[in-house]
This record gives C-alpha cells, structure tokens and sequence, in this order.
C-alpha cells in the first residue's frame, strides 16, 4: 500500500438543484472549530442529509453535474520538498518535487489535504480550476492520521465544499472522486463504496490511526488529498491511499475523522488524550458469558497503574461497550475515541463486568510521550535525550511509557516518529517500537543506541532489533 501523493437533463438539473439547496441549508449548520480563547479558528458547513437522495437513480448526467458543482473546491497541491536531514537541507540542492490533492472547506482559505503531501515541504503552492494560483501556509498536520490543514487567502471568498457524515456510508454507495493524479488535475472518477472499517492499511509501513472507507473508484498517485464525494456533493472521506498492484482498490479517511481532528490542526498540532488500558477484542466465552454479542465492546486485558482509567475504576476484564456518546463495535474504536477525546476532559464510559452494566467517569490524561500543545516548551513527557537515526527519531522510555508498551524501564529506546517513505519505514520499523540492539551493541538508553549507530561503516547494513508488543523482531536495512 502507498499513499497517493505523485512525485514529479431535468433529472440531471433536479439533482444538480437539490445538491446546490444541500449548500444552502447546510449553512445553518456551521462549525466553529476551535474555543474562543484567542486561538486559531477554523469553520466548515456540516451538509444537510436527504434520505431520499440514495434511493434515486444515478443518472447519466449525474456525474456532470457533480463535477461542475465541486471541481472549483478541490485545489492542486505542488510542492518543494526538502531532501535529506534538516541540518544538511541546501536549497535548491537537495530538493525535490511532488503533487498532491486537497479541498477547500470554507470561504476563507482553509484546506484539507493529507499530511504526507506537505511533509517536508519548503514551498506549498496551490492551484484552482480557475488557473488562480496562491501561495499556502502550513497550518498543522498529524502524522498519526495523515491529515495536514493548509490555508490560502484572497480578497473574495474562495468556493468550498460541505462536510458531509461519514457514520451514514454503506457498502454499495455511489462515490466520486476528484484530485490530480499523476499531475493530471481535476479529474473526475466515479465507483461505489466497497468495504468499511479497513484497520490494517500502513501505508508506506507506518501505523496509523485508521477506519479507512474502501473504493472502488479509480485513483492514482496524485489523488492524495482530494475529496470522496457521495452523490449530493458531500464530501464524505479524503483520498489517501492506493493499492498499486490491484485494479481499483483505494482508501479514503473518512471525513468524521478529519472534523474531530480540525479544531486541534487550526492551532498547529494534534494533543493525543490517553485512557490508559491494553484492549482487544471480546473472547467468544467472555461475551456469551456477560451476554453480549461477539462484535460488541472492547475486552481490557490490563489497566495501566496511575492511569486514567485506574483512577476511575476500570479493571482488567471489564468490557466497554460505550464510550462518551459512541458505541463500541470494534475494540480498535475505543483507541482512536480515547486518543481525540481531549486532554482533562471528563467522559462517561460503559462497561459490561460480571453481567452488569456499570458507568464510570473518566478525565482523560495527556499520553505519555507526547507533547502539551498548550504550552510550545513543555517537550516531552519522556527523557528528554533523543537520537536522530536514518529516517527515524528514537527517545529514552518514561516511566509511563515503559507501563504502557509493557516493558520494563532501561530495556531499549522508543521510536517516536518515522519518516515516510524513508529506508527505514520500508523495511517495517514502526512507531513505539522499541530498539533493544543496534548492531552488536545493546540498547538501553539513547547513548547506548547513539553508540550502535556510530559503529556502522559507511555503506553497511543497519541492524536494528526491536520488541513490538509480545514479539521480537530484526529491522535491517541500508540508510
């Protein structure tokens, strides 16, 4: 899997109309998605949704007329990238060139597109279908999910597409694609939805947060960033990644993801919220047992000490099956839910123990490892020494981390990012892995890992093992 950024008639008229009064009416509905503390704001228009709308035929000019309605929201987005490591960044040496997709999401610039399409940019340059082209600002990306927030300005407002509700996507609808690929832009593809909930797509080997929406309207390498729509012009999921030895089968991220991420991405950054237990999903015996269903709840196998959720008295064994609003259908829910519910906010969760439904209130901590967005010099909440490797960035374990990988304090350094599409993501290291030998030497701290670097000569392997979850396993590639 890789993503998709590209390196260098009445009935007709009548559901053009109805899109066109979706606009409208959906402008009672707009977000504003930050608090009114002085910080960045952003907004965007939450589509009305018309039942009716998906038990009409598509028609032949159906297709036509939401190209002509969208294709002025979606931008062509052209990139120079820095090449190599920041400290040995010349420019206009060391550069290169890509293309990608995004969308406008309201009249005064604001753009969605994927974060591996302005990673390590330099300049981001954005192109309407009017031929306008702008100069962007980067205004927050989270790697975790792959979505990045640009922004462009001009004098008179720009033309936008509604947000519209991914939960309401079935396997089976219709869908539409615009973008760029391969440099060609706005180009209109057109498939159904053809599978939900796909977890286990890495792109490019990183982990991420995901739900993705499978499709099969064709997309290439371009195709990145730019809007799925569903047949009122609602913009339902982003485009993101591409199988590229298949024949039309694409993810997309699904937009309900994108908007709980939107008011964190107008200020810059993403702060992950923590529960603080291990889950997986719900034994056969344990839900016939507790009589629920199989596919219900996420089963927790351990409750981090000190955390969150121990505080609140959650235990091992205990099954959520609601967390906040949300029921849980896939344990992997409650991990994205719990990451994005909001740092010292208060959630009231659900659990199944022993055959009785039991509530429990839970504040939400800051995750171990990562950084108070509130506070630019706050750093990380782990050591603060860290190793710069090739096309990986590795820190000493806290504490909190060590309890909540399961390891024990010294035995190795964490991961804590990996460069897209650099060696070291090709060849399978992941975030929160962590590195207990690096070459001969063993790796307890971040001077030890330093010193197994050190000792690679120019040219040679890189051998890296690593504990992931229960496993040990060897990384091994050439920087």
């Amino acid at each position: 899997m890789v993503p998709c950024r590209r390196q260098l008639s009445p009935p007709a008229l009548r559901d053009l109309l109805r899109a066109s009064c979706h606009v409208i009416a959906a402008a009672l509905f707009c977000w504003v998605g930050a608090p009114a503390d002085g910080h960045a704001q952003v907004t965007w228009t939450d589509a009305a949704f018309d039942e009716d709308v998906l038990d009409e035929p598509v028609r032949l000019g159906t297709f036509r007329d939401l190209a002509a309605l969208r294709s002025p929201a979606v931008v062509n987005i052209r990139v120079r990238l820095r090449g190599g490591p920041r400290e040995s960044y010349v420019p206009g040496i060391n550069e290169a060139r890509a293309e990608g997709s995004g969308f406008l999401i309201n009249a005064e610039g604001f753009i969605v597109t994927n974060a591996h399409v302005v990673e390590s940019a330099v300049e981001i340059v954005v192109l309407l279908s009017d031929g306008r082209t702008f100069d962007a600002e980067l205004v927050g990306t989270d790697e975790r999910t792959d979505v990045a927030l640009i922004r462009i300005e001009d004098e008179d407002p720009l033309p936008f597409a509604p947000l519209g509700d991914s939960s309401r996507v079935a396997p089976g609808d219709w869908v539409v694609a615009i973008g760029n690929p391969l440099g060609l832009d706005h180009t209109v593809t057109a498939g159904i939805v053809s599978a939900l909930g796909r977890r286990d797509i890495r792109p490019d080997g990183r982990e991420l947060y995901a739900d993705f929406i499978q499709i099969d309207a064709p997309i290439n390498p371009g195709n990145s960033g730019g809007p799925l729509l569903d047949v009122s012009g609602n913009v339902i999921g982003m485009n993101t990644v591409v199988n590229v030895t298949a024949n039309s089968i694409g993810f997309a991220i699904p937009i309900d993801m994108v908007k709980a991420l939107l008011p964190q991405l107008a200020n810059g950054q993403v702060e992950r919220s923590w529960l603080g237990v291990r889950a997986s999903r719900v034994p056969h015996a344990t839900a016939r047992d507790n009589g629920i269903a199989f596919n219900e709840g996420a089963f927790i196998e351990e409750v981090i000490e000190g955390s969150p959720a121990a505080e609140a008295g959650l235990e091992a064994g205990d099954i959520v099956v609601r967390f906040g609003t949300e029921p849980i259908d896939d344990f992997r829910e409650l991990v994205w839910l719990a990451s994005v519910a909001g740092v010292d906010r208060e959630v009231e969760v659900r659990a199944v123990r022993d055959g009785r439904r039991e509530r429990f209130t839970i504040r939400m901590g800051r995750l171990p490892g990562t950084a108070d967005a509130s506070d630019p010099e706050s750093g990380q909440t782990v050591d603060n020494a860290q190793v710069r490797g090739p096309g990986f960035t590795a820190g000493n374990i806290s504490a909190e981390v060590a309890a909540e990988l399961g390891v024990a304090d010294g035995s190795g350094v964490v991961v804590l990012s990996v460069q897209p599409r650099s060696e070291a993501a090709r060849n399978g290291l992941l975030e929160r892995d962590v590195i207990v030998q690096a070459g001969t030497i063993e790796v307890r701290g971040t001077a030890d890992l330093e010193r197994g670097l050190a000792q690679r000569g120019p040219g040679e392997m890189l051998l890296l093992r690593v504990r992931r979850g229960e496993a040990l396993v060897f990384v091994s590639f050439f920087p």
